[in-house]
């Protein structure tokens, strides 16, 4: 059982099939009779790949989330590193548009920002 599928599931076995991953989509049955294609509803928005990994890299993100969470975890990353190519992309045009941030104001907004106190004379 999963956590956000509670039901007990069969697999509809078809002629010639040899285990689950051979079965034809939609041959799942869950609570008996009741026959839908649930596994392809919920796994409509994703898709599997393969990636390699290092195994040290694996061995610590496996620590960290678990053994069911490194999927969960690999999308979050990669996310994130869509969200941070986004905002260079942004800068980028906003720096072309208005020119570059001024030496002087850039290192009064870094000793602010490290807490050195104002970088006003």
């Amino acid at each position: 059982m999963c956590e956000y599928f509670p039901y007990k599931v069969k697999v509809k076995r078809s002629p010639g099939a040899q285990d689950w991953r051979t079965a034809p989509p939609g041959r799942l049955a869950v609570r008996g009779s009741e026959s839908y294609r649930w596994y392809d509803w919920l796994m409509a928005e994703y898709a599997k790949v393969s990636v390699t990994l290092p195994s040290p890299l694996l061995e610590r993100i496996r620590a960290q989330v678990g053994p069911r969470g490194v999927s969960r975890y690999v999308a979050q990353a990669l996310e994130a590193e869509e969200q941070r190519a986004a905002l260079r992309a942004w800068l980028e045009a906003q720096e072309t548009e208005h020119g570059p941030i001024p030496a002087d104001l850039l290192a009064e907004v870094r000793s602010q920002w490290l807490g050195e106190g104002p970088a006003r004379g």
